[in-house]
């Protein structure tokens, strides 16, 4: 994919193929099963790096002093999707500079010059691995605080030596709702101030990894299900705002009633 700097071996590594090799003769059907659906997995938009944490962002591994740690004891098990698969190792006590962990999203790595000197762009979105699922079968928040497919995507720009880092976070409505289908009706399954726990959590953590969020809520101001979601983001952010921190902002942009409207223009 290419490497994130130019001086360290930062290369990043797509994950193309996967095998399993038996320790024994015979695999029992259920196992094949799951060791099946384990390779399916890995080989859908799986990255990994030797030398560069590519669970967190650019501000958190500078600012959290993680010189001298192994790749697995400083990653963000949140972004981590072959945590689990390690529990075996890590109850072995095995040395954890043999664990490598892999982020579910996508890398991309460009490098340009511009006025006789290198630029380097890099986007990384990673997938949390908390509250996923298909996307209408996984919706709201949880008790813990987690939405459903939550993504971090950094965007990396190098100049001059110069590392600049853009953070953006997006996942579904923070509130407590439901939706079966395509074409199933948006409900809410708690009432919206019985979700502010949850919410609470989920933007503490929110503002202890990012410091502070602008959040842009882009539902429609005309279709009813997604009016009253919006109406239950929002009692829950002004709560927010003056019960716990000043730092998160909220702006609600009509996503689709804009883009109708640019591209009647």
């Amino acid at each position: 994919m290419g490497s994130i700097y130019k001086n360290t071996n930062s290369r990043v590594y797509q994950i193309k193929g996967v095998n399993f090799l038996p320790l024994k003769p015979e695999i029992p059907s259920d196992l094949k099963s799951f060791l099946s659906g384990v390779k399916e997995v890995l080989e859908q938009g799986m990255y990994f790096c030797y030398n560069y944490d590519l669970t967190n962002t650019l501000e958190r591994i500078s600012s959290n002093g993680h010189n001298g740690m192994s790749l697995y004891n400083r990653a963000d098990k949140n972004y981590m999707w072959n945590k689990n698969i390690c529990r075996d190792i890590i109850r072995s006590k095995v040395n954890t500079n043999w664990i490598i962990p892999v982020i579910q999203g996508f890398v991309g790595i460009i490098e340009e010059e511009m006025e006789s000197k290198k630029v380097k762009l890099a986007l990384i979105s990673r997938r949390s691995v908390k509250r996923a699922g298909t996307r209408y079968n996984v919706r709201g928040i949880d008790d813990e605080g987690n939405v459903a497919n939550m993504v971090e995507t950094e965007q990396i720009l190098i100049f001059d030596n110069i590392c600049y880092s853009f953070n953006q976070v997006r996942g579904t409505v923070p509130v407590f709702w439901k939706q079966s289908g395509l074409f199933a009706e948006v409900s809410l399954t708690r009432a919206p101030l019985m979700a502010f726990p949850a919410f609470t959590k989920h933007f503490d953590n929110l503002i202890n990894s990012h410091k502070r969020v602008i959040i842009f809520n882009l539902l429609s101001t005309t279709k009813q299900e997604e009016v009253e979601l919006t109406r239950a983001y929002e009692t829950n952010e002004a709560e927010y705002e003056k019960k716990v921190s000043s730092n998160i902002k909220y702006c609600h942009f009509d996503f689709h009633q804009e883009y109708a409207a640019a591209v009647i223009l």
